[in-house]
C-alpha cells in the first residue's frame, strides 16, 4: 500500500508539529460530511437541543458538534475514512483509534478559539496524539482559518489557564516567549495534521456570509495505555469499540514527551 506522506513530509511533522496536505479528500467524501452534519443539526433543531441567544445568535445557532458517532451510524461512516486512518497510522507508526470526532460550522461572527493543546483535553498516555483535520470549505484569515504555533509540540504540555466565564472554550495557553504564529490557508479537500501537544487555535470569521466548515478527528495508537476522556469508545479502523484504562486527572507532570 503507498504512504500517503512522504519521508520529507514526515520530518517535516516531527520538526514543525503541523503538516498540511493539498487535496486528500475528493468532493464526494466532502459531499457526505456535509450532509450527514447538517440532518444532525436538522434534528437538534427539531428537537429543541439548540436555542438561539439574542448576544450571538448565528455563533449558538450553529455550534460544533461532538462525540456524534457515538449514536449516529452515518457520523460513523464518515469518522471510519481509510485515509485519515492512514495518515493518522503514518505519523503515530502504531494502529490507530479514533478517540472522537468533532463537526465545526463556524459561521459569520463566530469568534477565535484560543490557543490550546488537545492532549491536555485527551490525556492520553504514552502522549501520541494526531488530529486529522478535513477542510471542507476554504479557510484563511477571513473567516477563522487554523493559527499554528510551530514546534511547541517539543515543549510537553504547558499549565493551561482556564476561563472564567464558561461560555468560552474550556482552555487557552500563552504563547511561549520567542515562539509565533503560522496562518494557515486551505482549500475544499485539504487536510492539516498537527500533533496533540502542538498549540494551535482559530481566528474570528469575520466574513458576511462565508462558514468555515470543517471536521476533525483525534487519534491515539493501539499501544496507548490510558485516556482521560472516551476511554470505553475508541474506535479503530473497523469501526469497532476499543477500551483502555481511565486516566482519571489532567497530570502535567505525567504528560512527559516520550
Amino acid at each position: 500500500m503507498n504512504a500517503l506522506i512522504t519521508d520529507e513530509e514526515k520530518r517535516f511533522f516531527k520538526d514543525e508539529g503541523y503538516l498540511v496536505l493539498r487535496e486528500r479528500h475528493g468532493l464526494a467524501y466532502l459531499e457526505s460530511i456535509r450532509q450527514t452534519y447538517h440532518k444532525v443539526w436538522l434534528n437538534l433543531l427539531e428537537q429543541g437541543k439548540i436555542i438561539v441567544q439574542s448576544d450571538r445568535p448565528l455563533e449558538v445557532l450553529f455550534p460544533p458538534l461532538r462525540g456524534e458517532h457515538e449514536t449516529n451510524e452515518d457520523v460513523k461512516r464518515c469518522l471510519i475514512n481509510e485515509i485519515n486512518y492512514r495518515l493518522a497510522q503514518q505519523l503515530l507508526e502504531d494502529e490507530p483509534l479514533a478517540v472522537g470526532c468533532t463537526y465545526f460550522f463556524k459561521p459569520p461572527t463566530a469568534r477565535g478559539i484560543p490557543f490550546h493543546q488537545d492532549n491536555y483535553d485527551i490525556g492520553a498516555y504514552p502522549p501520541k496524539v494526531v488530529g486529522v483535520w478535513v477542510s471542507v470549505d476554504a479557510s484563511g484569515p477571513d473567516n477563522g482559518g487554523l493559527l499554528m504555533v510551530p514546534r511547541t509540540h517539543k515543549l510537553g504540555l504547558l499549565p493551561p489557564r482556564l476561563p472564567g466565564d464558561r461560555r468560552a472554550y474550556g482552555q487557552s495557553v500563552r504563547i511561549p516567549e520567542g515562539y509565533k504564529t503560522v496562518s494557515l490557508q486551505t482549500l475544499p479537500g485539504d487536510v492539516v495534521l498537527f500533533d496533540g501537544f502542538t498549540l494551535h487555535g482559530s481566528g474570528p470569521n469575520r466574513t458576511d456570509h462565508h462558514f468555515r466548515q470543517a471536521f476533525v478527528t483525534h487519534f491515539v495508537g493501539e499501544k496507548t495505555e490510558s485516556v482521560f476522556v472516551q476511554h470505553q469508545s475508541l474506535v479503530n479502523s473497523e469501526g469497532k469499540l476499543v477500551s483502555r484504562k481511565l486516566n482519571r486527572r489532567h497530570s502535567i507532570d505525567q504528560m512527559f514527551l516520550s
